[in-house]
C-alpha cells in the first residue's frame, strides 16, 4: 500500500490537465498557420499574417512560461498543505 494525500487527485473543473490545454493551444496555432499557407491570399499577405502569428506565438510562449512558473509555485504550496493533510491508505 502507498500513502496518498487527499488533495493529490484533485482535477481542474473542466477536466483538462495543464499539458492538454497547452497542446490544444499550440495545435490551434499550427492549424491556423497551415490554413494560412494553403489559403488563396497572396504570398505577401501570407507572409504578413504568418509573421503576426509568429509574434503572437512568442507572446503566448512568454505567457505560458509565466503561467507554468506560477503553477509550480502554487503546486509547492499545495504540496506543503497536502503534507499536513490526513493520509489515506490506497491499495496498490
Amino acid at each position: 500500500m502507498k500513502l496518498v494525500s487527499v488533495s493529490q487527485n484533485m482535477q481542474r473543473p473542466n477536466g483538462l490537465s495543464e499539458l492538454e490545454i497547452l497542446r490544444q493551444l499550440t495545435g490551434g496555432f499550427a492549424s491556423f498557420g497551415n490554413a494560412v499557407r494553403v489559403s488563396a491570399i497572396s504570398d505577401a499577405q501570407k507572409s504578413k499574417v504568418l509573421a503576426e502569428l509568429a509574434e503572437a506565438s512568442n507572446r503566448v510562449m512568454d505567457a505560458t512560461n509565466a503561467y507554468l512558473f506560477a503553477l509550480g509555485e502554487a503546486r509547492k504550496a499545495m504540496d506543503d498543505a497536502s503534507a499536513k493533510a490526513p493520509q489515506l491508505k490506497i491499495a496498490d
